[in-house]
């Protein structure tokens, strides 16, 4: 007398093992090519939705805002490209500090970004025209918009320790 249903379980099993062996190899691979202590990511890697296929060696450095406080400095680079603008903010903290970049929606529009490296203790949200970053340790961001007018408007740039504003500021986005 022959066995219903068997089969059929026998054959989602494997199929399950065979998509669990899959996934775990895809992740291996991807870590292996990205992981810690690998190469800084390069932002001519990004494709699609995020931006458009552009060469960063072209983009042009439009202006390096450094800051340094007892407990944390950083640094925003601003790099453009025909009317692509990316914003590079790196922070290196002891505790939790808040930034934030401002865009004027009526000169920019969102691209996209990326939380550069894998620190899980600091994150990057926008509310309409404005990226908001909380961070702790060291950390690199990137925010890409895409300017509706060759002039550039300057990017506001505020810091925050504790409620406290810190600095108040802008970065360049025209190279002068």
């Amino acid at each position: 007398m022959a066995r219903r249903g068997g089969g059929k379980l026998a054959g989602f099993l494997f199929m399950l093992l065979v998509g669990i062996l899959i996934g775990y190899l895809t992740m291996t691979f991807i870590n292996i090519e990205s992981g810690p202590g690998k190469k800084k990511f390069d932002m001519a890697s990004l494709y699609g939705t995020m931006i458009d296929e552009y060469d960063s060696s072209n983009f042009a450095l439009l202006d390096e805002y450094k800051f340094s406080f007892d407990d944390f400095k950083g640094t925003i680079i601003t790099k453009g490209s025909n009317n692509i603008l990316a914003a590079e903010i790196n922070i290196e903290s002891a505790g939790e500090i808040s930034s934030s970049l401002e865009f004027d929606p009526s000169v920019f529009s969102f691209v996209g970004a990326a939380h550069l490296n894998e620190n899980f203790e600091s994150e990057m949200n926008f509310k309409d025209n404005i990226a908001e970053i909380s961070n702790v340790g060291e950390n690199s961001y990137l925010v890409i918009v895409r300017g509706k007018d060759i002039d550039f408007q300057p990017v506001k740039f505020k810091i925050f320790k504790d409620g406290n504003l810190l600095v108040d500021d802008e970065v360049k986005t025209v190279k002068q």
